[in-house]
């Protein structure tokens, strides 16, 4: 998962333009083999995108859901070079208004995203469908995120799940003072059995 984030600290709203590309290593034989709209065309009608070259693991791609505040103005499969500029790209147009800040999530991963390394293109299309909404991104990829970035993020809709902090037990002061006398007692017992 990448979070970029930008601050605009001047009294007018600032738009820029916001390239992001993946290029996982994969070659010319690269193709598409699931979106989530359940075809091989990665429009702006997708949220998630998995590819294959036939013989590594498959890659998924998600930078955006449609109905999000900001969307892709485009998608390309031509992206830096890396064993060729087989890839996938987006571009946006943002414009974070004065004083405020807006963040950008991406996520991608090589494999299903479960870790299996596998290359089961079922597998791969039916864990990308967690990237549909940040309401049904696995938690482990979100937890780490404040509600104040959460609330910044505008390619997304819906709200991740959090985990809750578990309480660690604690003892009270004066089951701590028992507890100490217990161990002083304990301990002076044994040192008394060895003198």
């Amino acid at each position: 998962r990448s979070l970029v984030t930008f601050a605009n600290p001047s009294g007018s709203p600032i738009t820029v333009a916001v390239e992001v590309a993946n290029n996982f290593g994969s070659d010319s034989g690269t193709t598409i083999v699931g979106t989530s709209s359940g075809d091989t065309s990665y429009t702006l009608a997708d949220s998630w995108v998995t590819t294959w070259d036939g013989s590594s693991e498959i890659n998924t791609t998600a930078f955006a859901t449609p109905g999000a505040v900001v969307t892709p103005d485009s998608y390309t499969q031509t992206v830096f070079n890396c064993a060729g500029p087989q890839g996938m790209g987006a571009t946006f147009t943002l414009t974070v208004p004065a004083f405020a800040t807006q963040s950008l999530v991406f996520f991608g991963g090589i494999a299903e995203i479960d870790g299996t390394g596998d290359t089961d293109t079922a597998n791969a299309m039916a864990n990308a469908m967690m990237f549909e909404s940040l309401s049904t991104v696995d938690p482990s990829l979100t937890s780490d995120l404040s509600p104040a970035q959460v609330a910044q993020i505008v390619n997304y809709v819906g709200e991740p799940v959090l985990i809750e902090d578990v309480p660690v037990p604690t003892l009270s002061q004066w089951a701590l003072l028992v507890l100490m006398v217990l161990m002083g007692l304990f301990g002076f017992g044994a040192f008394r059995r060895r003198a």
